[in-house]
């Protein structure tokens, strides 16, 4: 739908490295004066803590959404420490032309040092008025860093949006293995449109603060909609 690149490096087709075919994404994200090519050098806004390109919207705010990707988290460039993390997928809301503010996503999946952070939050409310919506939530999956570096990961999400009712539910499977498994909840916004997912890198917060690059390579994205949709429909496929 539309990409939100650090700067000209945030972006290429790579060759040597892939999950399926011959080409994968390289997304990589400049720790050194990252405010540089944006704007204002002088202001570190929202696109200079990013290197993530964005997919199409479902089609309502009570809907069944999956996301399929293989991920490539070099272990030379992924390095996480004193409590760092960096956010590779998310589902954001399409926020109302009403003045609604900016706000976090209905859906985070950050890396860090542990294993996996995940955050989801809803908002029942027309008009949002906070950025941090009517409620959230915030939970690890615990896991070895180095067991998911250096390799093709391979991630498959489903989520099921309603952020009115406890009806809402998020399952995520890990090389094929469910490590989430979350029913009913509230998850969402009250938005004309519905949610649409980001993948890449976006180094919100303190996360930014780092002395080093950050490099992924992505493959095998898909994305779909519908009570029909299966597993199999987004998931990497074997080589």
């Amino acid at each position: 739908m539309f990409t939100q690149f650090q700067g000209p490096h945030s972006f290429s087709v790579e060759s040597s490295i892939a999950r399926f075919g011959s080409f994968s994404a390289k997304l990589h994200w400049q720790h050194d004066e990252p405010q540089k090519y944006n704007g204002d050098p002088q202001v570190l806004d929202n696109t200079d803590r990013k290197a993530m390109f964005h997919g199409h919207k479902a089609s309502t705010t009570l809907a069944t959404v999956w996301y399929g990707f293989s991920a490539y988290f070099p272990s030379e460039q992924t390095q996480l420490e004193d409590g760092q993390g960096a956010l590779f997928f998310q589902i954001h809301g399409a926020r109302d032309k009403n003045k609604e503010p900016n706000r976090i996503p209905p859906l985070s999946i950050n890396l860090v040092e542990n294993g996996f952070n995940i955050g989801y939050s809803w908002d029942s409310k027309k008009t949002s008025t906070s950025s941090h919506g009517e409620d959230n939530e915030t939970f690890d999956v615990p896991a070895k860093l180095a067991e998911y570096q250096d390799r093709w990961v391979d991630f498959v999400i489903k989520v099921k949006t309603d952020p009115f009712e406890n009806n809402g539910a998020i399952s995520i499977w890990v090389d094929g293995k469910q490590m989430v498994n979350r029913t009913h909840i509230k998850i969402g916004y009250n938005d004309d449109m519905g949610v649409y997912p980001s993948f890449g890198w976006y180094l919100w917060g303190k996360y930014v603060n780092r002395n080093q690059d950050m490099i992924m390579y992505l493959d095998e994205v898909r994305q779909a909609e519908g009570e029909d949709i299966s597993y199999q429909d987004v998931a990497p496929k074997a080589n």
